[in-house]
């Protein structure tokens, strides 16, 4: 807990400045601090007219490479300038002709591309498509301006790509453009997909034949969720959740800790 109270997100700045996201917090939701871990009082709190998080809480933060803030709620994206004032071009559900009409059922995970695209990890979301309504699970993403990424979405809408999973709970992008996707663990489901970065899923990866991760606890008499990603540079993954049922030597195996047979697991994958 710090001083603003809970830090839901972070994010850095290319001058070394740091966003916070701190939920619950009526006098804006975004703090920043300088490189030093000073208030920079120079970064505005949003007033009513501005705030788009007035009725809900920012839970992901990420930073575009022109220092663009993108904030995200459970639902909904949101584009503050480099100086914390709002962006007002990004997304607008209500335009019923354009691509820029995001809505999610669950952001999990937010990352900025290289190319400044914006890849979303969600349980699920819908756009227009030039009027057409779509809806769909999994990852979904956007241009930097806030417009969908058509192509990539389409490999999840409307049953196109059908995941194993109902939500994706993170998502890691890999130095080759290839996408992680994380989810729910249960009988007969890894909790662990890779995509192309055109959003076709990757049929040769599958975590359970791994040799390293093949005794582990995403065995299937668990249920739990693979919570979060993060690679290696080498392209090792670090998986992170939480798992029921496991057997205790099963746990062990993958290094988690274990009581009254719940599991918590950080677990590396070749």
């Amino acid at each position: 807990m710090s001083v603003f109270g809970m830090i839901a997100s972070f994010a850095l700045q290319s001058d070394g400045r740091i966003v916070l996201a701190v939920p619950f917090r009526p006098e804006g939701q975004l703090i920043r601090l300088d490189a030093m871990g000073g208030r920079d009082l120079s970064f505005p709190a949003p007033d009513s007219a501005s705030d788009r998080f007035a009725s809900s809480n920012i839970v992901k933060i990420a930073v575009q490479p022109d220092d663009k803030i993108i904030a995200a709620d459970r639902d909904r994206l949101v584009r503050y300038n480099a100086d914390g004032t709002f962006h007002q071009d990004f997304n607008d559900f209500a335009d019923t002709t354009a691509r820029r009409t995001f809505r999610a059922n669950g952001i999990n995970g937010l990352i900025i591309q290289p190319d400044s695209k914006i890849l979303i990890a969600c349980a699920g979301f819908s756009f227009y498509e030039a009027g057409t309504y779509r809806s769909g699970s999994g990852v979904i993403r956007m241009h930097s301006d806030g417009e969908i990424d058509v192509p990539f979405a389409s490999r999840f809408y409307d049953g196109a790509n059908f995941l194993p999973f109902p939500r994706a709970t993170d998502a890691a992008l890999a130095a080759d453009g290839r996408i992680l996707i994380a989810g729910p663990v249960n009988e007969g489901i890894d909790g662990l997909l890779r995509a192309e970065a055109s959003g076709d899923l990757d049929p040769s990866f599958s975590p359970l034949n791994a040799p390293r991760i093949d005794q582990f606890a995403f065995a299937p008499d668990v249920n739990g969720n693979v919570a979060t990603l993060e690679l290696y540079p080498d392209g090792r993954i670090i998986a992170g959740g939480s798992g029921y049922g496991c057997e205790r030597r099963a746990a062990l195996r993958a290094g988690a800790f274990f009581a009254q047979r719940r599991a918590r697991q950080w677990l590396r994958a070749e």
